[in-house]
């Protein structure tokens, strides 16, 4: 697939050539969390701040992880975690 950045990126075949944090902030600022089902438009950016907020008293180091944790749904889209429980690790 073309990333906004103008990537090409095939999350099959292999990792991205380089991360863009650009083209993370985009995909997940147009995803929406829990398949949808809330009671206005969830994104999975918003998500991903509102983790980070929670880890306000952790080190920048742990507000970085709460705050990418979504990134791989940028590039696979996102899967509920009723989902997710049941597939291998």
């Amino acid at each position: 697939m073309k990333l906004l950045s103008g990537l090409i990126c095939d999350p099959v075949v292999s990792a991205p050539p380089a991360f863009d944090i650009g083209d993370i902030a985009h995909a997940l600022s147009n995803l929406g969390c829990f398949a949808g089902h809330t009671d206005r438009f969830f994104s999975a950016a918003e998500h991903a701040i509102l983790v980070s907020r929670e880890l306000s008293d952790c080190e920048p180091k742990i507000r970085l992880c709460g705050l990418l944790n979504g990134t791989p749904a940028a590039y696979l889209g996102d899967l509920p975690h009723t989902v997710k429980a049941h597939l291998p690790l």
